[in-house]
């Protein structure tokens, strides 16, 4: 268990509650884990989202009426032309940003280390 390693995001998480039970105040940025309880609106369109059956798996890189009005959006506050096809929705930043930046680039299996998710068919750093 010792190899598998923890995501530095939660070792930061640990740190910090560490410093909360020694009475310092924290403000938390390191997992995305908001401090205010959910918007009513919210809570509203996830319930309706449910009952309307939107319980699967959406495409991988999102639904492409939202894809387009991110690019949409983009291009008229960049001034730069963005299409959908431009745009990836990811719900998990780092790891994204991980197996984009390794993506093609040959590993070398005596460094594997720790674990990838299971979509990315990544396991081994560079």
């Amino acid at each position: 268990m010792t190899r598998i390693g923890i995501e530095s995001a939660f070792e930061v998480l640990m740190r910090a509650r560490a410093l909360e039970a020694q009475g310092k105040k924290i403000i938390h940025l390191e997992i995305g884990q908001p401090d205010f309880p959910t918007p009513r609106h919210i809570i509203e369109a996830g319930q309706r989202a449910l009952d309307e059956g939107w319980t699967g798996y959406g495409p991988t890189p999102g639904f492409s009426d939202f894809r387009d009005a991110i690019a949409e959006y983009v291009s008229r506050t960049r001034g730069i032309s963005v299409t959908g096809k431009n745009v990836v929705v990811c719900t998990y930043l780092p790891v994204t940003l991980r197996d984009h930046a390794f993506a093609g680039v040959p590993t070398d299996p005596s460094r594997c280390r720790g674990s990838a998710p299971p979509m990315s068919g990544r396991r081994c750093s560079p």
